[in-house]
């Protein structure tokens, strides 16, 4: 995959898969931050509490995105609910979903097998409550299965890779044990001839 990838693009890739986890997801926390900032000065909100509520809405998101390696259920689960209350109350950022989305493909790569399962009424849960509080036409309809079965996606393809990872974990014990026990074989015979 590096091998069609330009020269500055790998070497961009290197430098952040050798980065530390918390330092990429602080940094994908400020990018988020600067993101919305720069909306928020294009198309202001109007001043009052709904611009404070904004503010600490994508606060909340901003520190989920910070901590979705950490603690994922949590992470995820206050995205959700930070994305939720952005819709109702009209006040979302066009990039409040993608944050969320980060958070959901989270939960299900780095939360344990039973709390990553329970992600999932919480993705369904989430995506009503969204559009919900999106006005619109008819449409709506056939867009929220969309996202739905987008989210639901991308959940599922962190619930692989991680199950995939927890396979490949035993598959290296299982062969150090095995190492270990054919030395310790080796070295009985030795001490027996």
């Amino acid at each position: 995959p590096h091998a069609t990838c330009p020269r500055p693009l790998r070497w961009l890739t290197a430098r952040i898969r050798s980065l530390p986890a918390p330092a990429v997801d602080a940094g994908l926390a400020i990018i988020f931050l600067g993101a919305v900032v720069t909306e928020r000065l294009r198309n202001p909100l109007p001043l009052g509490l709904l611009s404070v509520v904004a503010a600490i809405l994508t606060l909340a998101l901003a520190i989920s995105l910070a901590l979705r390696r950490r603690v994922p259920f949590t992470a995820f689960a206050i995205a959700t609910a930070a994305l939720c209350a952005g819709s109702l109350l009209h006040v979302p950022s066009v990039f409040s979903p993608l944050a969320n989305q980060i958070c959901v493909y989270s939960v299900g790569a780095y939360a344990s097998r039973a709390r990553a399962r329970w992600a999932v009424p919480i993705i369904v849960a989430g995506v009503l409550l969204y559009f919900a509080g999106t006005p619109g036409p008819d449409q709506l309809d056939a867009e929220m299965v969309e996202v739905l079965l987008v989210w639901l996606a991308t959940w599922a393809v962190g619930y692989t890779v991680a199950r995939r990872r927890d396979e490949q974990d035993r598959a290296r014990v299982a062969t150090a044990r095995q190492v270990v026990a054919e030395e310790r074989v080796r070295i009985s015979r030795e001490l027996h001839d």
